[in-house]
């Protein structure tokens, strides 16, 4: 049997937005009020979207290419397994967050993230 590593070599993100920890926590909230995980890298809070087109998503996976479409984030500098979001809207949900500080890809998406200058919303 063989074994072959192919390792991602290019991460293509297509927007970014910065945004305030309140803003963030209410984006992530689905309309029947259940809230998907969060991740948390390298002092940043975030969730991505993916092409939803298995075949260019494969494609472009196999030449090491791993495609955000989108990228929502905000700074937490302190890992914390759950947030709260206390609205009026949305009281008391808690959303899961997923430390991913030990896996390259992420440590490199949340480096390059803290050198941009993108304005908060």
């Amino acid at each position: 049997m063989k074994i072959t590593e192919s390792p991602i070599e290019e991460i293509v993100v297509h927007e970014v937005y910065k945004l305030s920890m309140q803003s963030l926590l209410i984006k992530r909230i689905r309309p029947d009020g259940r809230a998907p995980l969060l991740y948390w890298c390298n002092g940043i809070i975030y969730f991505f979207g993916v092409f939803s087109d298995p075949e260019i998503f494969d494609q472009e996976f196999m030449k090491g290419k791993f495609h955000f479409t989108e990228v929502y984030y905000s700074e937490m500098e302190k890992y914390n397994p759950i947030v709260e979001l206390n609205t009026d809207q949305f009281g008391g949900v808690k959303i899961s967050v997923i430390d991913q500080g030990d896996i390259p890809l992420h440590k490199e998406l949340t480096s390059w993230l803290k050198s941009k200058k993108v304005p908060k919303k």
